[in-house]
């Protein structure tokens, strides 16, 4: 595991479910420029934690490896639909809509190629070691 990680996991079953769930949960130390994230779970400045419900088999580990993958991609869909407004543009034909949402993807790929020869910070401050 890395270093400063602890990942363990529940199985609990809240009132209304019907049946118990997997509950893998992740305690990481906070760095000082992390990204932005959600509410709290906890009033601790040292730590962060994280819970992932999930039907997954694999090792609590690796089923934290596999969503963490997946936070920079919902960072990029959410600067899609805040910043570009892809939340908005369906048309009545399909193919409409389709081309409004590829040339949104061209216009948000080119201003990120952009931002990176500019050096310019992003929002999840991805590459801030490197500034």
């Amino acid at each position: 595991m890395d270093l400063g990680i602890a990942v363990s996991e529940v199985v609990f079953q809240a009132h209304g479910w019907t049946h118990a769930r997997r509950v893998v949960i992740v305690r990481q130390r906070a760095k000082e420029r992390d990204f932005i994230r959600g509410r709290e779970l906890f009033d601790d400045p040292a730590y962060l934690y994280q819970a992932i419900l999930t039907n997954r088999e694999d090792a609590p580990e690796e089923i934290w490896r596999f969503y963490r993958k997946h936070a920079d991609i919902e960072r990029q869909i959410r600067e899609l639909k805040w910043d570009y407004g892809i939340d908005w543009f369906c048309q009545k034909k399909y193919f409409a809509t389709e081309e409004a949402f590829r040339l949104v993807c061209v216009t948000y790929n080119l201003m990120s190629l952009l931002r990176d020869k500019l050096r310019y910070p992003d929002a999840g401050g991805s590459n801030s070691s490197e500034r």
